[in-house]
């Protein structure tokens, strides 16, 4: 009897509804391709993350300038205060700073100092310089040097300070890996109309290749780059890079918006996360009438030197055609780490620049 119910029991269970197993032949091979794909670019990008080393922020060019009513210059008054200025004999107005005539230069062993002189036009500022830290050079350091300048030239005017933030990678293929992927998403709000320039210093000769640049707009630009020692006419052997740097050029219009003017302002607080947390975005879109970050083709759009492959061409090209657009548009989970990464460097850099003592 006991084998009896035994076997009832097993043809009972029979009888319940199977769960059906689907084929893998029954699934369009779109499906698959389409999710493979998925998975395999999700998996590069996390790849190309993880390889990231550490992320610095710095203040890099600052551009100064005369308070509005200084009137004129001269080259002994400079020499004066920078007993080891030069002259650049070989000096194009046209091609460098077309609204002075002399250039003159202050080498020193933390920064560079590009002054220009004798303006055009009596409406510019009485001169224009341009400074430049060396890499060694330390937040401290650079703030105390500012202040320096700030007392020999007094009230001098900010016009626009470069913001950077170098992601320093395990190698040369790491920084390129980055770089491919981090131009697939990156979004820069507010450049509907900008010129983009992709891979525009590429120079292949001699089986060598030099770093990749991706203009966004003229303020904000992501590019390949090594130690400033490495770099040469061309910018940098690809086997030199070591970090990707997302630099912010802030004018003085925006600068203005922030509440610095003066050099003064700056030096008591360059404001690194108010000018730059809503910068940099990572985005894809999300409906399927869109072009899909998995899909490698179908990022086509091509700028004005015949490349391809950026989510902002992609935007720019079809904002238009496609109403609220950015609706449409979603965050790119995998970088993720990597904006928690720039957004935690800008906010400690901000409270080591408060917090770093003028000597």
């Amino acid at each position: 009897m006991k084998s009896d119910n035994v076997i009832n029991s097993i043809d009972n269970r029979n009888k319940l509804p199977q769960k059906r197993k689907t084929k893998l032949s029954k699934i369009p091979r779109d499906k698959i391709r389409a999710s493979l794909s998925q998975t395999q670019i999700a998996t590069y990008t996390r790849y190309a993350i993880e390889d990231i080393v550490t992320v610095k922020a710095r203040l890099h060019r600052i551009k100064l300038s005369a308070e509005q009513f200084v009137f004129g210059t001269s080259f002994d008054y400079f020499k004066k205060i920078f007993p080891n200025l030069s002259i650049n004999q070989d000096f194009v107005p046209a091609e460098r700073m077309p609204n002075y005539k002399k250039h003159l230069i202050v080498n020193t062993d933390t920064c560079v100092l590009n002054i220009f002189i004798q303006r055009i036009h009596p409406f510019f500022p009485a001169f224009h310089i341009e400074l430049t830290p060396k890499e060694e050079l330390t937040l401290i350091d650079h703030k105390n040097y500012l202040s320096s300048l700030n007392e020999l030239i007094p009230n001098l005017q900010v016009s626009s300070v470069e913001y950077t933030l170098d992601i320093f990678l395990k190698s040369s293929r790491a920084v390129e890996n980055l770089y491919i992927f981090a131009k697939r998403s990156i979004y820069v709000p507010y450049k509907n109309d900008a010129t983009f320039y992709d891979d525009h210093s590429v120079k292949v000769g001699k089986n060598v290749r030099f770093n990749f640049t991706f203009n966004c707009g003229d303020d904000v630009k992501m590019y390949e780059r090594g130690p400033d020692n490495k770099k040469t006419i061309d910018g940098w052997n690809y086997d030199e890079t070591d970090r990707l740097r997302f630099e912010h050029t802030a004018n003085r219009d925006k600068l203005k918006n922030h509440k610095i003017l003066s050099l003064t302002d700056l030096i008591e607080n360059c404001k690194f996360t108010e000018l730059n947390e809503n910068i940099y975005k990572f985005k894809k879109f999300k409906s399927k009438k869109l072009p899909q970050i998995w899909d490698w083709d179908s990022y086509s759009t091509k700028n004005y030197e015949g490349h391809s492959g950026a989510f902002q061409l992609e935007y720019s090209d079809r904002r238009l055609d496609h109403k609220n657009i950015r609706q449409r548009m979603t965050d790119v989970e995998e970088f993720e780490p990597l904006k928690a990464l720039l957004s935690q460097e800008m906010i400690a850099f901000d409270s080591a620049w408060k917090a770093s003592n003028i000597i």
